[in-house]
């Protein structure tokens, strides 16, 4: 049976208009914000002063600098089991001191799942003295991006942990917790 260009035309359009529906479902169902929890076990190595002068002292945070460089395994939802790797860079409130409180903040946290995936992050808080001498860490994260699973991934949430930096490297732990968007 043969159609006529007008005929053909409108089941063209209704097709397209089809699929068009069906791509703004799949987009809205991705975008959809999802739980994201994941705690990780990590040690952290300070060096003191920071020594790549990348991380520099603030009006606000007078004291000596320091980068640490973070790794560990964690596990959470919805990445499973990961690596975690971070730089950060660490500055002290305290003129002329290394000493807490301290101010922390990094562009270049990496979980890596089992299979590969990454999801990039940056975050910054605050490290506290608590009177056990255990740094209690609080702040943000923001979710940058990703690989595999989480391409064009974001979101964001609240970090929190505790660590021991009197031995090192220092020892503790980290949680993340909030949304993503995949």
């Amino acid at each position: 049976m043969m159609h006529s260009p007008c005929h053909r035309s409108h089941t063209v359009r209704l097709l397209c208009a089809a699929a068009l529906a069906w791509a703004a479902v799949g987009v809205a169902a991705k975008d959809k914000p999802e739980p994201l929890v994941a705690t990780a076990q990590i040690t952290e190595t300070i060096v003191v002063p920071s020594p790549d002068g990348a991380c520099q002292s603030t009006a606000e945070h007078p004291g000596l600098t320091a980068t640490g460089k973070i790794a560990g395994q964690g596990v959470g939802i919805p990445i499973g089991s990961f690596a975690i790797t971070s730089i950060d860079c660490i500055r002290s409130d305290i003129p002329g001191q290394f000493f807490p409180p301290f101010a922390f903040s990094s562009s270049t946290l990496t979980l890596t799942a089992r299979n590969g995936d990454q999801l990039v992050a940056k975050y910054s808080g605050t490290g506290t003295l608590s009177p056990l001498g255990l740094l209690i860490l609080t702040g943000s994260f923001r979710i940058t991006g990703g690989t595999g699973a989480f391409r064009g991934a974001g979101g964001s949430g609240s970090l929190s942990g505790v660590e021991n930096i009197i031995t090192q490297p220092a020892s503790g732990f980290v949680t993340l917790s909030g949304q993503i968007t995949r």
